[in-house]
């Protein structure tokens, strides 16, 4: 499993440049269902999530994969770290599941600011996500954002899409072909961590549920 790194700085004169990167897939491995077009759609989670993103600061965003041209091309328009880990691999039953402790190993200094996991968690089973949420729990501060889509009824169906960033209020879709394997509800967030809570949540078409999460105090033992 590959992954990608870019750090994006603004020069004076408006343009950015990009360093320290990895080759990533640009495509589903494994898969043979073609994608279908890019569509966009009006987001108002996603807007909350990335709240000062335009700040003097520079913040490290964690995106859960694949890599997106859209979505590198929107964060190349301000100073932050993206790091893509391109845990989703329908070649494989548990998605990625069992690349995530390799990935944080090269990021273990690293607190992540903004999380974009978008569907992952709908993927990984029971055990792989709940290791995931686990691991994640120790790269995050008190006031790290959680941005995932779940599914509002999860008895029913989700269609299985790409997610990219087209621009700050807007979400770009692209059908993937056929279902997630197991669409989880808000409620089952609470199953698989005690480290984040769901803070606001959007109903979208198709059975979507765009979740805004936000971290909490680590229990004492």
């Amino acid at each position: 499993m590959r992954w990608l790194r870019r750090v994006f700085r603004r020069a004076d004169n408006g343009a950015e440049a990009a360093t320290a990167n990895r080759a990533a897939a640009d495509k589903d491995p494994g898969s043979k269902t073609p994608l279908g077009p890019w569509s966009c759609e009006r987001t108002r989670i996603l807007p909350e999530a990335l709240k000062g993103l335009d700040s003097t600061s520079t913040p490290n965003i964690l995106d859960a994969g694949p890599a997106e041209p859209q979505s590198i091309d929107f964060f190349g328009r301000f100073r932050c770290r993206l790091y893509v880990a391109n845990l989703y691999n329908p070649a494989v039953p548990a998605h990625g599941a069992e690349s995530a402790p390799a990935f944080f190993e090269t990021v273990d200094r690293v607190r992540f600011d903004v999380c974009l996991l978008w569907d992952y968690i709908n993927y990984a089973d029971g055990d792989g996500l709940a290791e995931f949420m686990s691991i994640l729990s120790d790269r995050v501060h008190r006031r790290t954002r959680l941005y995932a889509i779940g599914a509002y009824m999860p008895g029913s169906s989700l269609r299985a899409c790409r997610y990219a960033i087209s621009d700050i209020d807007r979400l770009a879709i692209r059908p993937a072909g056929g279902i997630v394997p197991q669409p989880r509800s808000r409620n089952d967030i609470d199953t698989f961590t005690h480290r984040f809570a769901v803070h606001k949540a959007a109903l979208r078409r198709d059975n979507r549920l765009e979740l805004l999460l936000r971290t909490v105090p680590k229990r004492r033992r």
